[in-house]
Parts: C-alpha cells; sequence; structure tokens
C-alpha cells in the first residue's frame, strides 16, 4: 500500500477508537447470568457518574466509575 493509503486507514481507525469510547467503557447493555436465570443490564455513564436499570427486577443503579472499577447503589422500584 502507499504511503498515504497507510495514514489515511491509521487515521480512520483512531477516529473509529475515540468514537467508540466516547460514551464511556460501561455504556450499554450488559447480559448478566445466574444459575437459573439472567437479565439485561443497561448502563449509560457520563464521566465518572454511571447510572442505568435492570429492568426484570425494576431495579435503578447509580454508580461512579474509577478505572475498570463500578462503586455505586442498586435500587428496586
Amino acid at each position: 500500500m502507499t504511503r498515504a493509503l497507510w495514514l489515511w486507514l491509521a487515521l480512520h481507525l483512531l477516529t473509529m477508537a475515540g468514537a467508540c469510547n466516547a460514551e464511556g467503557i460501561w455504556s450499554g447493555a450488559w447480559e448478566t447470568h445466574w444459575r437459573g436465570g439472567g437479565g439485561q443490564l443497561i448502563l449509560r455513564q457520563d464521566g465518572a457518574a454511571v447510572a442505568g436499570e435492570f429492568p426484570l427486577f425494576r431495579g435503578h443503579i447509580t454508580a461512579t466509575a474509577t478505572d475498570r472499577a463500578l462503586d455505586g447503589q442498586w435500587a428496586t422500584g
């Protein structure tokens, strides 16, 4: 490949990587599994603040993200 094509490809991939992480690593739908069941956990991250819901049990989550860990609370109802 030509040098210009490699440069374009590298810049395009870096731009895509930034867009994928723009909402934070915790944002998205997470599938949870336990013996005898499972459900979907939906999280949204804005900076260090993380909020979400666990629709199966009408649960609500509020947390703070620090590196690769969440510290917060889960409540139902």
